[in-house]
């Protein structure tokens, strides 16, 4: 999946001190799609130090739907993502930021994944 960067704040958010990590205009690989609490986020990397984060939905436009064989839909709680199985583990995203153990390693691994 693919989508660019149409707005970086949400008109329904009251708070103006959230900054998302996007940047207008710039289009980015999806990794994953999830719905918390009403809201869907988008994972996706931020920049090329391997910082996977999310970021409302609601900030982009998607130019391609497609989403790779190795995702899948999950349901738990009440919450709906489409993502790699990576994804589900709710610690994944903290240990590759955090570079924990083999997180950096499978998060790579991952991305070659989607991207072939």
């Amino acid at each position: 999946m693919r989508a660019k960067c149409t707005a970086t704040s949400v008109p329904e958010t009251t708070d103006q001190s959230i900054r998302w990590p996007v940047d207008l205009g710039a289009e980015y690989e999806l990794f994953g799609i999830g719905q918390n609490d009403g809201v869907w986020y988008a994972v996706f990397e931020h920049s090329d130090s391997e910082m996977p984060v999310s970021a409302p939905l609601a900030l982009f436009d998607i130019i391609d739907g497609r989403i790779p064989n190795n995702c899948r839909l999950t349901t738990l709680n009440g919450q709906v993502s489409v993502q790699p199985p990576e994804l589900d583990d709710r610690y994944f995203l903290d240990d590759v930021q955090e570079r924990r153990g083999d997180a950096l390693a499978r998060y790579r691994e991952m991305k070659a994944r989607l991207r072939s």
